[in-house]
Parts: C-alpha cells; sequence; structure tokens
C-alpha cells in the first residue's frame, strides 16, 4: 500500500483533555488516504491512554523518552509523518470536517506544494483570553501569493494579523518534498525556538510562491494550557512557560543575538526571519529588514507589559543593541518616553460582531460548544462546508486576499446568536 496523501500531525504534552477532541476532528474527516501522527513529548500515561481508547487504525503513537524542547518534538513528529502532504495541529486545535476532502480536491486541480488558509478561531472554556468565543473568517478570495512579499510585510509589521498570512504547518498542507529540501539545506526543518512561525518563513522562502485559498481548513484552539498566549499575547509566567523556556535553553535554542530575549510578537516574529535567513539565504538583503525600526516594535511591546514584566524586556533591548552605539544612544533616547505601561487585560464585548468586517464572531457556549471538535460541528451547521465542495478559482496575483463578509451569512448568524 503506498503513502497517504495527508500526515496529521499532533505533537502534545500533558494535554490529554483536549486531545482527545482534536483526534475526534481528524476521524471525523470524509477522507481514506489520512494518517495521524501523535507525538508525544514525555507526558503521563494518560496520553496514551486518551489515543488506545479511540482505537483506530489511523492513528500512529510515539514518545519522547525525555521531555523536548517544543522545535525538537516538532522535529520529530513530522519525521514520522510519510503522507504526501504534511499538516501540523495542535493538541487543543482541530480540522474543520471538510477539510481534508477539499484539501484533496484543491491538490487534484492546482497540484501545487503548498497550501494556505485562515484558520477559525475557538476560544477553550477555560481560554487566557476571552472563553467560549468562537470567530469563523469569511469571504476571503483565494489569491496565489508572493512568499518574499509577505516575509517582506511580516517583519515590517511584526503583528499578529501578519502571522496568520505565513504558510505555517499549522495552517497549511506542506508537500514532502519542500520539507525534504529544508532538512537538506540547513540538517532539520525547525531552527528557533517557535517552530510555527520559523516553519512560515522558511517554506515561504523555499516555495517562492503559494496558493492562499478563502476557505477555512482547521480551527485554532486556544485552552488555559495554551503557551503560546500566555507567553506571547499576555506576556504572562506561567509553569507552562517557565518549562517552554528552560527546554529551549537546554536545547540551545535561544533568540538571535540581535533580538531583545522576551516574547513578543515583535521578537518573536523577527527572530524567526532572522534565524531563516542565517540559515538559508545569508547573503540576501532584499528583504529590507531595519534594526530601527525592529527596536522601535520592541520599545512599543515593552511599554505594554506590565509593571513587574517592563523592567526586563527593557533590560533585554538595552542589550541587544549594546553593540551599536548609535543604536544604543538613540534607544535611551527612546526609553526615557517609555509610558508607565498599558492595560492589557480587558477584551472585547461577545458580541455577534467582531471589530473586524471579514468575520464572525459567537458565543460558543450558547450553541452548547464546549470542545474543538463541537466548534468543528458547529461551523459545519452554520457555513456548510461539506455540502458545498471547494473549487480552486485562479484569483491570479493579489495584495491580500481579503473581501466585505457575505451579509446574508452574517445575518444568519446573528439570528442563530440571538435565538430568533
Amino acid at each position: 500500500m503506498g503513502a497517504p496523501r495527508f500526515s496529521i500531525v499532533i505533537p502534545t504534552r500533558e494535554r490529554a483533555d483536549t486531545l482527545r477532541f482534536a483526534l475526534q476532528t481528524c476521524l471525523a474527516q470524509q477522507c481514506d488516504s489520512v494518517e495521524i501522527v501523535v507525538s508525544d513529548n514525555c507526558s503521563s500515561p494518560a496520553t496514551k491512554d486518551t489515543v488506545d481508547a479511540l482505537g483506530s487504525p489511523l492513528i500512529k503513537y510515539i514518545r519522547s523518552k525525555t521531555p523536548l524542547a517544543m522545535s525538537d518534538n516538532w522535529e520529530m513528529a513530522v519525521s514520522h509523518a510519510t503522507g504526501e502532504y504534511v499538516i501540523v495541529i495542535g493538541d487543543d486545535d482541530g480540522l474543520l470536517l471538510h477539510a481534508l476532502n477539499d484539501l484533496d480536491r484543491i491538490i487534484e486541480q492546482t497540484s501545487a506544494r503548498l497550501i494556505q488558509w485562515t484558520r477559525v478561531r475557538y476560544e477553550w472554556p477555560d481560554s487566557l483570553l476571552t472563553p467560549n468565543v468562537l470567530i469563523i473568517p469569511m469571504d476571503r478570495h483565494d489569491s496565489i501569493y508572493c512568499a518574499r512579499e509577505v516575509i517582506r510585510n511580516a517583519i515590517k509589521e511584526c503583528n499578529a494579523e501578519v502571522y496568520h498570512q505565513l504558510p505555517m504547518l499549522y495552517n497549511s498542507a506542506v508537500h514532502q518534498d519542500l520539507l525534504s529540501e529544508l532538512r537538506h539545506r540547513t540538517g532539520r526543518i525547525f531552527r528557533s525556538q517557535i517552530p510555527d512561525i520559523y516553519s512560515g518563513m522558511a517554506l515561504a522562502y523555499v516555495a517562492d510562491k503559494y496558493l492562499s485559498v478563502g476557505r477555512p481548513m482547521t480551527i485554532d484552539g486556544s485552552s488555559g494550557k495554551s503557551g503560546g498566549t500566555a507567553a506571547v499575547a499576555l506576556q504572562v509566567e506561567s509553569p507552562i512557560v517557565q518549562e517552554f523556556t528552560g527546554l529551549n535553553k537546554a536545547a540551545g535554542l535561544q533568540f538571535h543575538r540581535l533580538v531583545p530575549d522576551f516574547q513578543s510578537w515583535p521578537t518573536v516574529m523577527t527572530d524567526a526571519f532572522l534565524q531563516a535567513r542565517e540559515a538559508l539565504f545569508p547573503n540576501e538583503r532584499r528583504f529590507g529588514f531595519n534594526r530601527k525600526h525592529f527596536i522601535s516594535h520592541c520599545l512599543k511591546a515593552a511599554s505594554q507589559r506590565s509593571d513587574s514584566n517592563r523592567a526586563s524586556a527593557v533590560d533585554a533591548i538595552r542589550a541587544s543593541v549594546s553593540d551599536d552605539p548609535v543604536l544604543s544612544r538613540w534607544c535611551e533616547v527612546e526609553l526615557n518616553s517609555v509610558p508607565s505601561g498599558t492595560d492589557t487585560s480587558g477584551t472585547p464585548g461577545l458580541a455577534g460582531r467582531s471589530n473586524y468586517l471579514d468575520r464572525i464572531r459567537l458565543r460558543a457556549s450558547d450553541f452548547g460548544v464546549t470542545d474543538v471538535y463541537g466548534a468543528a460541528q458547529l461551523c459545519e451547521k452554520l457555513c456548510h462546508y461539506c455540502e458545498r465542495p471547494f473549487l480552486w478559482r485562479d484569483a491570479g496575483w493579489r495584495p491580500n486576499g481579503t473581501m466585505s463578509v457575505s451579509r446574508r451569512l452574517r445575518r444568519a448568524a446573528g439570528v442563530l446568536l440571538n435565538g430568533r
């Protein structure tokens, strides 16, 4: 029997409670040519018990003997994937129910080696951000992206919105040939602390261009154990963040020498770019990295941290520019104007309409949704993805693929939300 069309890879550590539902979204696919690789990062027996309880021959379970840094666990996980295309989801994420059928159809129509999408966002009931929220992207056009333009935009803007445009293994189907090329050129796939962002930078560069489809394929889940949410979005310390930092240090995975050593969107985005540039294109300068512009982003990020964390971030910024006297003097002037802090604890209200025009925002608990599998089922009920097979339409070259949301669908969601 030949290799499957898809490998769904799930790196996991001590999250059996959410992993069970992530696996259910994978097993609910109407696609036989798939394997599910669960890479257990030295968890307690509960993780294997969860896998065994499902009793599926599609699941391939592997386990490390000792706790690994996140990038090392991803490296091990992806090395066991035999499918033609690889997709990575977190253990609190999920596949939408139509995903593999639609992706198979897109591959048949286009032969694309890299297919990217915008994810549905689901905040679990114990989320550190806005619990019980479901955000569904709507009405985005299908596009062909020039990868180098996306990289330039990412290092210029350094924010969460650009993060979602990168062709990461978290939000893309990636052909094995691209992964093999990365291994051949750099010795491994992941070369930074945060493997998803690094994969977006590295894959964009080696692919040169990629498809961006308007229909979401996966769910980006955020639970109470989401280390990325705690470290980058909220800048809070927790046992998960401390373990993440410690395992990276033990593995020799540190920020690039030009990047201040604190977690924020500017630092993690720029570190991924600099690590990818050093490994893949060290002599290519056309991306226009501006160090002063980057440090200004870091200063803004530092100003938004709590009093207890701001001083360490400022110290990290000072240390990162100590090699450049001119930049260091400019930085000291700017530091004198850093405000005392911004309260980032507040979150938007749980309205049925978000601040963005291209998505709908729902209170998932209003629909009885308490897990990512329930979120996938609700998305199908609202959007009927399975009933309307995806058809790729060559949208040509576009600077971005976002258009205004369908009024009919937004109205339907509003009626459901308000119970009328």
